[in-house]
C-alpha cells in the first residue's frame, strides 16, 4: 500500500514539473496529507465494531409459517427472523430473487 501511495505521489510531482518547484513542493505534500489523512480516517472507522442488538422477541416455527402464509417477506438468516421487504429494493440480485 506504502509503494502505491509512493507511486501516486511521484505521478502528481511529475504532472506538476512543468511548474514552479515551489508549488510542485506544496502541491505534492497536499496531495500525500490528504491521502494521509483520508487512510487514518478509513482505518479508524473500519476498525469500530458495531454492537449487535439482539432481538426483542422471539418466534416460533409455528409463528414463522404464519408470517409466510399471510404473504410477509421474512428469512431466517442464522437463528434469526428477518423482514425483507426494505431490503428487497437494495439487493444485488433483485427483489425477484428474495420472493
Amino acid at each position: 500500500m506504502f509503494i502505491g501511495y509512493m507511486f501516486m505521489i511521484g505521478g502528481q510531482a511529475g504532472v506538476l514539473t512543468g511548474f514552479n518547484f515551489c508549488m510542485n513542493v506544496v502541491s505534492t505534500v497536499w496531495f500525500a496529507g490528504s491521502i494521509l489523512i483520508f487512510e487514518i480516517w478509513y482505518q479508524f472507522d473500519r476498525r469500530r465494531e458495531i454492537s449487535f442488538k439482539s432481538p426483542p422477541t422471539k418466534v416460533t416455527h409455528h409463528q414463522y409459517m404464519e408470517m409466510v402464509e399471510a404473504g410477509h417477506d421474512v428469512a431466517v438468516i442464522d437463528d434469526l427472523v428477518v423482514d425483507l421487504t426494505k431490503y428487497a429494493f437494495h439487493h444485488p440480485g433483485g427483489a425477484f430473487v428474495l420472493k
